[in-house]
């Protein structure tokens, strides 16, 4: 990849860190503040708050910088994610024991479309959060939560939790393909104005080429007319001339295909040339 293709996936991957530590600092606290009114006593808070905490934390880090690596922003966006998973898993074992009825496994389906959504840079840690947040509202369901206590839990849990992890691995799979796509789309774009950019250069040169080249070839021929004994050293300067004028031949071919698309200042070219080799002198 290009420096200006690393750079601008680096830049979205650090919004995403962003935003997905703020979301979860937010509904962390959301759910810190309401729980306990609406019944949940035996909800424990501290894995809430805990985790809010350290989200602000994140988030405020990740604002606080300008710019981080890929490596960097990927890590961040993972571990908050994965605390969040791990909380509500904790959580969920304990909801059934106020004897209300709930809804299971909303976390879980959160991180799963937010990763599908959001993450598609995380790719296979990714995979391994919405595979888990599938995987584990299953296991729960059957093998943690009593069975007299499964009437508290809204049906079909825990297959829509299920059902929302395929269908966050379904989105995670076409964003991973669509991040594939732009990266693509992106380096051609910056091949052809690398193409453009060189393309002008060679047809500036062409152009600044010409009259020396015409002057060469007529001095040639007075030349070759006043001193025909020099035949054999004006012979190795008409050889040179026919290799400029090969090259200017190659040169016109392509001027029809790329002038419509290239525009050329000849002085800007040239001079910016002249500034890398050092003053105003021949190049």
């Amino acid at each position: 990849m290009t420096d200006q293709t690393t750079a601008l996936i680096e830049k979205k991957s650090l919004t995403t860190a962003r935003i997905l530590t703020f979301i979860i600092f937010f509904t962390e606290a959301i759910a810190f503040f309401s729980f306990n009114r609406v019944g949940f006593k035996q909800l424990p808070q501290w894995p809430y708050a805990t985790l809010s905490l350290i989200g602000m934390a994140l988030w405020i880090f990740t604002v606080l910088k300008p710019k981080l690596s890929l490596k960097a922003s990927q890590n961040i966006t993972f571990t908050c994610l994965f605390m969040a998973l791990a909380v509500a898993t904790h959580q969920n074992l304990f909801m059934y024991r106020d004897g209300q009825m709930y809804q299971p496994f909303l976390g879980h389906k959160f991180i799963a479309l937010a990763v599908g959504i959001m993450a598609p840079s995380l790719q296979r840690k990714g995979i391994l959060l919405i595979s888990l947040c599938g995987i584990i509202p299953v296991g729960m369901y059957y093998l943690l939560i009593p069975v007299e206590a499964r009437r508290l839990i809204f049906r079909p849990e825990p297959w829509t939790t299920f059902m929302a992890a395929v269908v966050g691995m379904t989105i995670l799979y076409h964003r991973m393909l669509e991040v594939k796509f732009e990266i693509a789309a992106i380096e051609a774009t910056y091949a052809k104005k690398h193409a453009e950019h060189r393309t002008s250069t060679f047809l500036a040169i062409r152009d600044f080429v010409s009259t020396p080249l015409q002057t060469l070839i007529l001095e040639a021929a007075i030349l070759r007319k006043k001193f025909p004994q020099a035949s054999a050293d004006l012979d190795r300067l008409d050889g040179s001339i026919e290799k400029i004028l090969e090259l200017r031949k190659k040169f016109d071919e392509g001027d029809t295909a790329v002038s419509a698309n290239v525009s050329i200042d000849a002085n800007h070219v040239i001079e910016s040339l002249r500034s890398k080799v050092g003053g105003k002198g021949k190049i």
